[in-house]
């Protein structure tokens, strides 16, 4: 009896997993109540129990992984495995699963999922998933060009089926492009410029919106505890900073990293203002994402050079 119900209610949180949020951690405490109930299936219990834990722990880190995305602006991502034995049959890289295919934000890869640890994904693509996202350039076109038609390299077939093979392309350019706009402005330009980021505040009602994306990571619980964490940021020794263009509009972005605490700082220099401040889940990832894409800017002796090469 107590198995019978057990998979009915299983059956059920499966259907309902993304879609009534309310209800499920009643649900989910009876499923425990019925495994517990039943010597033989208290192991299943435990596993469950185990795999809850993680999936509440990993939820913010979710949420601020793609908003780091969302804001970087390409409106195109690219599913990364962790390439090692414990990585399941339908994340592999394509052909043979999702990974390394691209996708626009917001649509389904072949597994059904919108992105790694997608709530609304099938059960069996999500849970202990170690997968993430990483943005990238649009597969045909140039940037905010092309559409959910053509893959790689400018053929029919669904977007982004198998690698974004124009994406070092792209980045090359737009990293090109910014290089040129700083040799233009020169050494004494980008002085001036990181002056700019380190004394700037944020503007009037800049930190509700943003707190309430990324607060919960750095631990802060109130607006005034966030906006005290940027200025600290902005403070803060031994800082690197990053520049590049935005896919979508060629805006002139910055990123103010912070190794020892993880912190990160975006700043939109063609708006002249902090952008976001967040906390990336794991900030070596978060910058490889910018590797031949975004320049770093970095200070030998008293002059402030860049590095085309990151």
């Amino acid at each position: 009896m107590a198995e019978r119900a057990t998979r009915e209610l299983i059956s059920q949180l499966d259907r309902e997993v993304g879609y009534k949020i309310d209800p499920l951690p009643r649900k989910l405490y009876r499923a425990m109540d019925l495994l517990r109930s039943s010597r033989s299936l208290r192991p299943l219990a435990r596993k469950l129990a185990r795999s809850l834990a993680k999936a509440a722990s990993t939820y913010a880190e979710v949420r601020g992984e793609l908003a780091a995305n969302e804001e970087q602006g390409t409106g195109w991502w690219e599913w990364v495995n962790r390439d090692d034995e414990r990585v399941r049959r339908s994340h592999q890289n394509h052909p043979i699963g999702v990974g390394r295919t691209v996708r626009r934000v917001g649509t389904l890869f072949a597994n059904g999922c919108r992105y790694p640890r997608d709530p609304l994904g099938p059960v069996g693509e999500v849970v202990e998933c170690r997968c993430r996202t990483r943005p990238v350039l649009p597969p045909t076109g140039g940037p905010g060009e092309g559409g959910e038609g053509g893959g790689s390299g400018g053929g029919g077939g669904s977007a982004g089926d198998g690698p974004g093979g124009d994406d070092d392309r792209w980045r090359r350019e737009l990293r090109a492009e910014r290089a040129s706009q700083l040799r233009v402005v020169g050494e004494a330009g980008v002085r001036d410029q990181l002056r700019r980021i380190r004394s700037q505040t944020p503007p009037r009602g800049w930190a509700p919106y943003h707190r309430r994306r990324h607060g919960g990571r750095l631990g802060a619980e109130t607006d005034e505890e966030y906006l005290r964490l940027v200025m600290q940021h902005k403070r803060r020794p031994n800082l690197r900073y990053f520049t590049f263009l935005r896919a979508r509009d060629r805006a002139r972005m910055w990123y103010v990293a912070d190794e020892e605490t993880g912190n990160v700082l975006q700043y939109n220099e063609s708006q002249k203002r902090d952008w976001s401040f967040f906390r990336p889940r794991d900030l070596n990832s978060f910058l490889g994402s910018g590797r031949g894409w975004w320049i770093e800017i970095k200070k030998r002796g008293p002059r402030w050079e860049f590095d085309e090469e990151w």
